[in-house]
């Protein structure tokens, strides 16, 4: 976790800036800002309609000049150093002074530990689903999605949502560096939620010899999935989740509803999330 991506819309989530700059200060990470915009060549009408307001060059480097004023005056309020004037530890630093559209931040991205973002709400000039599953496709890195109010620590004591599937041990993967310092692990398994996969006590296992402080927790599945995975977590005392994202198809979720789709509109935890 020592590179983290904080893409800022042009409403920024406070959270975001504070859950980034509480990652740095653990792991001695770079935290580097990029000012985000709508892909227009990818925005649906049912997302919203294509706004003029995002194709004005005036207007776009406006956007690129607030969206910087904002997170390095966060970083600063922080106290969190920039990095030109730090070569090791926690600090900051701007990535470029051109407005990046979902597809390039996901590009960009491949260069980072994590990706950290506002849960996404529909509102054009905030966090939106489609950020958040462009970074989650074309990146190949996780996501933290953090709601608008979080924990006072993050990462102390984490709940694995463990259904077996290839997704959660990609996340878990990506999330060693978390869990290794974790006070608790909880690997949280919901009875008729799995998928053809290994068990979660082999999991559990699996996490105790790399000294993960891990334990199982089998629950029986109340309601949806993703209602579930929330109130056990909360049960659980839990201040950060882990997930693998779209196990089932993004269009079957959309349809159907899933997991990963309840979790997007309605985590009011910090979710730690790869596909």
């Amino acid at each position: 976790m020592k590179t983290l991506l904080v893409p800022v819309p042009e409403q920024p989530s406070a959270s975001v800036f504070e859950c980034a700059v509480s990652f740095a200060h653990v792991f001695g990470s770079l935290v580097e800002g990029m000012a985000l915009a709508p892909d227009l060549s990818r925005t649906i009408a049912a997302e919203f309609p294509i706004d003029p307001h995002y194709i004005d060059p005036d207007n776009r480097r406006d956007m690129v000049t607030t969206a910087r004023r904002r997170f390095e005056q966060h970083m600063q309020d922080a106290q969190l150093p920039r990095c030109a004037d730090k070569t090791v530890g926690p600090c900051y630093r701007w990535a470029m002074d051109e407005l990046g559209e979902d597809g390039r931040v996901a590009s960009y991205a491949r260069l980072f530990d994590l990706v950290v973002l506002a849960r996404p709400e529909q509102r054009r000039d905030g966090s939106r689903i489609a950020t958040v599953e462009t970074i989650l496709f074309e990146s190949g890195r996780p996501v933290l999605l953090v709601p608008p109010a979080i924990p006072k620590d993050i990462g102390r004591r984490v709940v694995i949502a463990w259904n077996g599937s290839l997704e959660t041990a990609r996340a878990i993967a990506f999330a060693m560096p978390i869990l290794m310092q974790a006070e608790s692990t909880i690997v949280l398994q919901l009875e008729g939620w799995e998928v053809d996969g290994p068990r979660a006590s082999d999991q559990v296992e699996f996490l105790k010899r790399h000294g993960v402080n891990a334990e199982l927790a089998s629950r029986p599945l109340v309601s949806g999935p993703g209602e579930s995975i929330m109130k056990q977590a909360h049960d659980l005392g839990a201040d950060l989740i882990i997930k693998g994202a779209y196990t089932q198809s993004r269009l079957r979720q959309m349809i159907f509803g899933g997991a990963t789709s309840h979790l997007l509109a309605h985590t009011d935890l910090p979710m730690f999330i790869a596909h």
